[in-house]
This record gives C-alpha cells, sequence and structure tokens, in this order.
C-alpha cells in the first residue's frame, strides 16, 4: 500500500474536518463530531453491541463546546450527558450522518459482510427515533438514503484498501458499479448517477454539469416523489472527485465553487482523505483557510505540520489513532486524560495487550 492505514484514517476524519472548516466561519467541533465521537469511544471499549437505537436517541448531531468533547473515553452510549448538547435547530444533513458514521466504516472497511450489518442497524435505529420521524420521509426516501449510505461505504472502504486507480478515467465504472448497486434502474436517482457518469465521460465543465444534473433532477422531481436536493451535494462532490482524483487542492477548489459548498466540501475531503491519506491534505489549506488567526503573520513555507497543529486537528488525530488501535485490537486505557496521542509503535502483542480484530470476529 502507498500510505499505511493509519494514515488514511487520520486522512478520512481530518479531511472530513478540513472540508467543512473551509466553508464555516465559526470553527469548532461540527455536528457530525458528536456521533463520531460517541462511536470512536464505543469502539474503543470494546463494550459489545452498540446499542444505536441509544444513540439516535442521545445524540442531536448538534454543535457542542469543546470542553465537552475533552471528556475521557470511560463514556459509554447509555451515560452521555444530555446536558453537554446543544439543541439544534435543523435536522442534520445527509452527509453531517454519514461523516458521523466514518468510525464504523474506517473499523470495518476489510469486512463488508459486518459494515453491512452495522450500518443496517444504525438505518434501523436512526428510523426510529424522534428527529427522522419528523421529517416524515416516504419508505421508498428513507430506502433510497439508506441505499446511498450502504454504496458511499464501500467507495471509501475500496479507497482505504486502494482498490481503484483513479488516475486512469478507464477504472470510473468500478466506482459507478457501487454507486448503481442496489438501486432499481426505474428510480430516479439512478438516472441522476447514469448523467453524472455521461457528464464525466465526456469531460463536461463544472458549470455545465451543475446546470444539467439541477434540470435533471427537477424534471424528475416533477414525475415522482425525488427530492433531488437532498443528492445534488453528493453528485458533485463525487464530480470533483472523479474528474481530478490526483490533485486535492484543484477538486476541492472546484467543490467550492458549488451551490450547497458545505455538504459538498465535507464529502469531497473525506473522499479526498480517504484516497490521498493524511499526506495528501495539503498544509495550506489550514494555514490560509483554518487557521487564519494564528497565521496572519507567519511564513508558512517555514512550518511544518506539528508547528501549525491546533486543538482541534490535535483532538481529529486522536480520534483517528484511538480508532486504528481499536481496529488492531489493542487494548486502550481506561482514559487518556492529558489529550497525547497513544503509541501506535506498539509491535509486540503482549498479555492483556491485544486483543482479536473487531473486523475480523
Amino acid at each position: 500500500m502507498r500510505y499505511t492505514l493509519l494514515r488514511h484514517f487520520q486522512g478520512v476524519l481530518l479531511g472530513a474536518w478540513i472540508g467543512q472548516a473551509l466553508t464555516n466561519d465559526h470553527l469548532g467541533n461540527f455536528p457530525w463530531q458528536v456521533l463520531a465521537k460517541v462511536l470512536v469511544d464505543s469502539l474503543g471499549q470494546n463494550t459489545g453491541q452498540i446499542n444505536w437505537q441509544e444513540v439516535w436517541e442521545n445524540i442531536d448531531l448538534s454543535p457542542v463546546s469543546i470542553d465537552n468533547l475533552r471528556k475521557t473515553s470511560t463514556e459509554s452510549v447509555n451515560s452521555i450527558d444530555q446536558s453537554s448538547i446543544i439543541p439544534s435547530k435543523k435536522s442534520p444533513t445527509f452527509t453531517e450522518i454519514f461523516a458521523g458514521l466514518l468510525p464504523i466504516v474506517l473499523c470495518y472497511h476489510e469486512n463488508p459482510q459486518q459494515l453491512e450489518k452495522e450500518l443496517t442497524k444504525a438505518n434501523d435505529g436512526m428510523a426510529n427515533s424522534q428527529w427522522i420521524k419528523d421529517l416524515a420521509l416516504t419508505e421508498q426516501e428513507i430506502l433510497r438514503r439508506q441505499i446511498m449510505m450502504s454504496n458511499l461505504a464501500t467507495i471509501i472502504a475500496g479507497l482505504l484498501q486502494e482498490k481503484y486507480q483513479l488516475s486512469k478515467p478507464s477504472n470510473q465504472p468500478d466506482i459507478f458499479a457501487c454507486l448503481f448497486s442496489q438501486l432499481s434502474s426505474e428510480d430516479p436517482l439512478y438516472h441522476q448517477l447514469l448523467l453524472l457518469q455521461n457528464l464525466l465521460s465526456q469531460g463536461e465543465s463544472l458549470h455545465r454539469a451543475i446546470a444539467l444534473l439541477q434540470t435533471n433532477g427537477k424534471n424528475l422531481a416533477k414525475e415522482t416523489i425525488f427530492d433531488y436536493q437532498v443528492y445534488e451535494p453528493i453528485l458533485l462532490a463525487l464530480y470533483c472527485f472523479l474528474d481530478t482524483p490526483h490533485n486535492s487542492k484543484i477538486a476541492m477548489y472546484r467543490g467550492l465553487q458549488c451551490p450547497g459548498k458545505t455538504e459538498i466540501s465535507l464529502l469531497l475531503g473525506i473522499l479526498l482523505g480517504a484516497n490521498h491519506s493524511r499526506s495528501g491534505i495539503p498544509i495550506s489549506w489550514q494555514i490560509s483557510n483554518t487557521l487564519i488567526d494564528q497565521s496572519r503573520n507567519i511564513n508558512t513555507e517555514e512550518l511544518s505540520w506539528h508547528q501549525i497543529d491546533s486543538l482541534q486537528i490535535n483532538q481529529i488525530n486522536l480520534m483517528a489513532e484511538k480508532l486504528w488501535l481499536a481496529w488492531s485490537g489493542f487494548y486502550l486505557p481506561h482514559n487518556n486524560a492529558d489529550g497525547s496521542l497513544y503509541n501506535t509503535d506498539i509491535a509486540i502483542a503482549s498479555c492483556n495487550i491485544m486483543r482479536p480484530r473487531p473486523s475480523r470476529r
């Protein structure tokens, strides 16, 4: 593999945060991080089955203060302090939910059956939560979202395993085979994906792709019950990623030109992080966009990764390392009070140090 799995894990989570930070003036913990942290802690504790119903009942996917996310990893899903969660005035978007479920995708990326099983449990629990009931979605729309969630997870898993050679356009059909999976050829989302595939194969410009996807989505919505606006950010993120898979900067800057750029950049950051790992996330994004206040009078050419590290980036890396160690089968300490990163150089599986990997059970 070109990159270690740890760097891939870091790339996915950090890519998600950077992607959203590029479009957000109020930096901090984003909504999806609340769910992601709970799942990382749960997987790290090796407590057995995740109670998805309680996850969705207790997690509002709303922003929380930095202090609330400094709690130790001894918290369980059942012991979440609801007073630490700020009520949200709007329902989470599809991309926020997907980003929150990334720990599951990462932990089970090499076990398709277990990954699908966990995602099914997550979707079942989410369908029974009050906030999703308030959306009054049709059964068809719920199924469509579940399929897209599963297919995107499969693509991320494939990128982590470096299955796709995306520098060659001839290999894009493998990605679209995943996207079309489980969808009926009569489904309007299937037709939108087919249009996306044609736009990429024909080398259409970004603005042309935006216009055609919007027009086709509106026409499909007139013929059947189809909220094309839910999927438009996903389609455009895929367009930017697949049209320029080898250059993270160009792909992201193109995503920032699209309508709905907040959702697009979030998913695009995930895709780019999975494909290029942490190594492919340009430091300049953090200097010129994410850490503006700290870097106004700094010569960026002289900075290293550690010199520009912020509290948020440190938290993201800590989540990635905890998740990677849990995936490796390492028994994590009950707490990490000083917030320091874990020792990922452990090479000897001593007694009470290693356990069966969760992805291989």
